[in-house]
């Protein structure tokens, strides 16, 4: 029998009605009258009303679906999944039939009686609720609806808190990608009725705000515990040794290599595991306490807002349009009671404004963002009212935002949105609570790490872990790859010998220590033994990022196909752009990375020269006040929703540094020597680093178009 039904199945989902009737029919007629197939026949049935559906003969669908309403009563109770299965399908017929009224009878019967056999915290119940709560907004009902949607925010956060106890952090992050889908649904329902439900908004906004801030906090805030606690400190050193050696096989492709990848990942997890059953009490006091609405508006005061930028996958029923993403902020006061809920744009309509014409110069489609007034426009015009009297603005960016450097806006024709208002970027929302702006002290014995000069031909020191035979082939793959990334070969980046030099100098006539790591000596390993490092410091890597976008929206058209046909030889390079971790797809630069870049991945090392967001992510870098990253399109990584940006800004947050500058595009060598001689000379003489980077900024807008200045962000 199963057989036919998967028969059935088939035939639907490719809307071929007649044949999946005829096997209907079959399993009706084999089965009818036999007790002991009684499930079979009932569910043949309801199949037929499916069929029926499918072909708009909705009267005879309802007919054949109370027939098998009727028998499962009978057979099976009338509180039983089977009845509750069959309500759900009257429930959609007349859904089709546009009949609202007996809809909602069926539907409300079958949430009742999933309700009572499997309780709140079953997924079945929480699908439902999802069910009904689209029901209503369908069926403009609003009130209800926003009961329903309240309960599904309410119930989203008790799910998880209720799953860190033994969850795995991949295992968090799957069930939120895989459970956060509501937001589309509630998002849609906040943009069809802006601030009339207080409750639903203040539960929104702050799904929103933990979800944003989730991943960071939950990779970072139990190091200093781990730490201080002798019984967890192995857990935490067997963690980090699997992490490092599960980086080596993520470049690897024989099949050796991924059965050991594969393994470590599960060990990884066990750890992970054992660590969140330990910390238990301290994840939920860390990651769920003082992350209300109230905890974070207090912190305002009266001349201070907060932008939360949101970006969803619309879906506006009464028009019948496709899905989109669309943009939208909470605006918060701290004399609010709730969020503003403020409905912005589609996301095609900022695309239409960041994309490049044909044969348009990089510079001047650059200067054309940031003087004209078109994308800020999109985004503060709708603000305007709210804005009033506010000189301060913190503002936690989202999808496409994390592209744009905010502050470098043009508000009018001579002023920027920076000069107008006191403008910080944040992560999250969350992280206004324990906000400070922060600068560089040389009481706490700060050190400055000044990474330049950089060697990517050669490397002190080089660990290999697995001294697998290099085959001498041609760089084919490599050649291929270069023709479409534009990279051939990591070259000396003359400007930042130069560029180091002068923070050094300029750091020590103002009593800071600082130190040189350049040529050979600027290796990857380098970096990853500042892992829990205590004593303060600051790093400046003058050095080449890159950062590949997700292959899904380039292959399998523009997929090389060498790399199809010789996977096991597949070059670094590659694996890094069709690799589907976003983490794997953004990196740094350091000594030696020449010899691996284009070389076939069957040689493993701990240290070639090529440091991933991955990577990063793993460290503890919390001792870190600031890391400037002088490199080309360090800020760039994947977007995904309310997680904001997967890449070097989001690794280093994940890795506890307090302060990022980052790079939105390739920035000429000399004006970002002079931007970085500008703004450090005001970090020593005493501005904060928020302060510091303003005036800089300001200093170079006043001698160059934006394209030479507004390509640096700070995030706080």
């Amino acid at each position: 029998m199963c057989s036919f039904h998967l028969h059935i199945h088939f035939y639907l989902n490719n809307k071929n009605y007649i044949k999946a009737n005829e096997f209907a029919n079959i399993i009706i007629y084999t089965t009818n009258d036999k007790q002991d197939l009684i499930e079979h026949y009932v569910e043949a049935i309801d199949l037929l009303s499916e069929i029926c559906s499918g072909q708009k003969k909705y009267d005879l669908a309802i007919y054949k679906s109370k027939e098998s309403l009727n028998i499962k009563k009978i057979q099976f109770g009338e509180v039983s999944k089977e009845v509750a299965k069959t309500y759900g399908i009257l429930g959609d017929i007349y859904l089709y039939k546009k009949d609202f009224k007996e809809a909602e009878k069926y539907l409300l019967s079958e949430y009742e009686i999933i309700k009572f056999l499997y309780g709140k915290d079953d997924p079945r119940y929480y699908g439902n609720l999802f069910r009904l709560a689209s029901f209503y907004y369908d069926y403009s009902k609003p009130n209800i609806a926003s009961n329903y949607c309240i309960e599904i925010n309410q119930l989203f956060i008790t799910h998880l808190k209720n799953r860190i106890s033994f969850y795995s952090n991949k295992e968090l992050k799957f069930y939120i990608e895989n459970e956060f889908y509501f937001r589309y649904l509630i998002f849609s329902f906040l943009n069809k009725y802006p601030n009339s439900f207080k409750d639903l908004t203040i539960t929104t906004f702050e799904n929103e705000s933990l979800i944003k801030n989730f991943s960071l906090k939950n990779n970072k805030s139990f190091a200093k515990e781990i730490n201080s606690d002798e019984t967890l400190k192995p857990y935490l050193l067997n963690l980090k040794n699997k992490k490092n050696e599960l980086q080596t096989y993520n470049i690897s492709n024989n099949l050796k290599s991924k059965e050991q990848k594969n393994q470590i990942e599960n060990q990884i997890e066990l750890i992970e595991k054992n660590i969140s059953k330990l910390t238990y009490n301290n994840k939920l006091k860390n990651l769920f306490e003082k992350n209300s609405y109230n905890d974070i508006s207090i912190k305002l005061k009266e001349n201070e807002v907060i932008i939360d930028l949101i970006s969803f996958y619309y879906f506006d029923t009464n028009d019948g349009s496709e899905s989109q993403p669309f943009y939208s902020v909470f605006l918060i006061k701290n004399n609010n009671v709730s969020p503003l809920y403020i409905p912005l744009f589609k996301e095609k309509q900022l695309e239409f404004l960041l994309a490049k014409s044909k044969n348009e110069k990089e510079s001047t489609h650059i200067d054309k963002q940031y003087t004209e007034k078109a994308i800020s426009d999109l985004f503060f015009k709708p603000l305007v009212k709210e804005l009033e009297n506010v000189t301060t603005i913190y503002l936690s960016p989202s999808g496409l935002g994390n592209q744009i450097d905010f502050a470098a806006l043009s508000v009018s024709e001579t002023q920027t949105l920076g000069e107008k208002y006191k403008v910080h970027i944040l992560g999250s929302t969350a992280e206004i609570i324990n906000y400070k702006e922060a600068g560089l002290d040389k009481k706490s014995k700060l050190e400055l790490l000044l990474y330049g000069d950089i060697d990517y031909d050669k490397s002190e020191g080089l660990n290999t872990l697995v001294n697998a035979t290099l085959e001498n082939n041609s760089d084919t793959e490599f050649a291929g790859l270069a023709t479409r990334s534009g990279i051939t070969k990591w070259n000396y980046l003359t400007g930042t010998k130069k560029e180091v030099e002068q923070i050094k100098s300029n750091s020590q006539q103002n009593g800071f220590v600082s130190t040189i790591i350049n040529g050979r000596e600027a290796t990857e390993e380098s970096i990853k033994q500042l892992d829990g490092r205590t004593m303060p410091f600051v790093l400046h890597l003058a050095t080449h990022g890159f950062f590949f976008p997700d292959p899904k929206t380039e292959l399998p058209e523009n997929k090389p196909k060498l790399f199809e046909d010789n996977k096991s030889h597949s070059t670094r390079a590659m694996v890094y752009k069709v690799s589907e971790d976003p983490m794997m797809r953004s990196g740094l630069l350091f000594a030696g990375a020449n010899n691996y870049w284009g070389k076939p991945t069957d040689n493993l090392t701990t240290d070639d020269g090529i440091l991933t967001s991955n990577e990063i992510s793993n460290l503890d870098l919390s001792a870190c006040q600031l890391v400037v990253l002088s490199a080309c399109d360090t800020g760039l990584g994947d977007i995904n929703g309310s997680e904001g940006v997967f890449g070097l800004q989001r690794a280093f947050k994940m890795a506890g540094v307090k302060n990022i500058i980052m790079s939105l595009w390739k920035v000429p060598d000399e004006q970002t020597s002079e931007l970085f001689d500008v703004f450090y000379s005001e970090c020593f003489s005493g501005k904060t680093i928020h302060e510091a980077f303003q005036i800089a900024q300001a200093k170079m807008k006043a001698k160059y178009s934006p394209y030479y200045w507004a390509g640096f962000v700070l995030l706080e």
